[in-house]
């Protein structure tokens, strides 16, 4: 193998991939990364056989080749890079890669690259295709939502239903659950899947810096491809069915409140301060006033009582107490101006949805029962 690239094309090739990698593996060669010639650049490739990544980057190709190299020393080389064109080869005499890059030249032992494991490959005929930035901030609000439960490995994942024109994203850890709807075209595949945490947050991380538009999903019964450009993520599905969360969801309630998102989530921040080791926040919807009263009180630090002004006010006064930091995280999680909160009584669940477009984004909350 002998090529030559830019530090800035090796170093993103090495960002897409270095985090898959598994340190602790039992198979020592899942403690490398590949690095292949292709015919259109150097691709590089990582998995710890649950996810694996895989990306080109433009390269001048002389003499074809693959090898495996330990992770944590390509990224450590990679950090000192000169500005300068990379220059790395291998011989037929020894197992070494050599990286020549200014008055830097490496000699760093490698593996072969033809014993380092396949990626699954997936049928290109059942894709979805998905706006990036859309389906990106949308992960995000979920995440923090997602549930890392050994004994109920169904909810340690994000749900995805591709059905009647949407693509639906739902997260839950039992005292909260989120659900974002997303449009797509109509006759694309429809399907139901449960893809690991590790996955979401690797889509985030990988696809935030791609220049691509749009991101394709492909999927079968036990994998799912996610790919933009010339970068793909690989991961297995998680085997089970989602729970059945629409029946939680309140079909009828009681009070609805509109107010200013980011007015409410700042006096909620500031009785966060302030709770008691159960995070606990005491609200009280005044109908008739409009108002939220909001209090927070801890023996050992003190009391924070404040309200707010809402936009809009109806049906009954009602008291509620919340997790102040799930509070947080679901209001957190969305960018609309005002958003409508609804109550079904007292010792019963939240319920937030954007002013506008309801539909399309919900966050529900368990009330803690003291």
């Amino acid at each position: 193998m002998d090529i030559t690239c830019l530090p800035e094309h090796f170093r993103e090739g090495l960002r897409v991939v270095e985090r898959i990698w598994n340190k602790h593996a039992t198979l020592p060669i899942l403690q490398n990364i590949l690095i292949k010639t292709e015919d259109s650049g150097l691709s590089f490739q990582s998995t710890n056989l649950e996810l694996g990544a895989f990306t080109i980057v433009p390269a001048k190709i002389k003499t074809k080749g693959s090898v495996a190299v330990p992770a944590k020393i390509l990224s450590d080389v990679s950090s000192t890079f000169a500005n300068e064109p990379i220059h790395l080869y291998t011989t037929k005499q020894t197992l070494f890669l050599y990286i020549e890059n200014g008055a830097l030249n490496f000699k760093i032992k490698h593996e072969d690259g033809d014993e380092f494991p396949l990626l699954p490959k997936i049928n290109e005929e059942n894709q979805n295709e998905i706006e990036k930035s859309s389906l990106l901030s949308n992960l995000q609000s979920l995440l923090p939502l997602i549930a890392v439960s050994e004994s109920r490995p169904e909810i340690s994942g994000l749900f995805l239903d591709f059905s009647n024109g949407n693509l639906t994203l739902v997260a839950t850890d039992t005292f909260r659950l989120g659900e974002r709807k997303i449009d797509i075209n109509k006759e694309q595949k429809e399907g139901q899947y449960i893809i690991p945490l590790q996955c979401a947050q690797e889509i985030i991380r990988i696809f935030s810096a791609v220049q691509e538009s749009k991101i394709n999903f492909l999927l079968d019964k036990n994998h799912i491809e996610i790919r933009a450009g010339k970068t793909s993520l690989v991961s297995r599905l998680i085997d089970g069915n989602y729970p059945n969360y629409k029946h939680i969801i309140p079909q009828e309630t009681k009070t609805t409140f509109v107010v200013a998102r980011e007015v409410f989530l700042n006096q909620v921040r500031a009785a966060n301060i302030l709770t008691s080791r159960l995070n606990d926040i005491h609200l009280s919807f005044k109908t008739e006033a409009k108002t939220i009263e909001i209090k927070s009180e801890d023996p050992n630090k003190g009391v924070l009582e404040t309200k707010v002004e809402t936009k809009s006010a109806k049906g009954e006064s009602v008291n509620a107490v919340f997790n102040s930091k799930y509070l947080i995280d679901g209001l957190e999680g969305f960018k609309d101006e005002n958003i409508t909160f609804y109550l079904c009584g007292e010792n019963k669940p939240g319920m937030i949805r954007p002013e506008k477009e309801e539909n399309k984004q919900l966050y529900l909350l368990m009330p803690i029962k003291l």
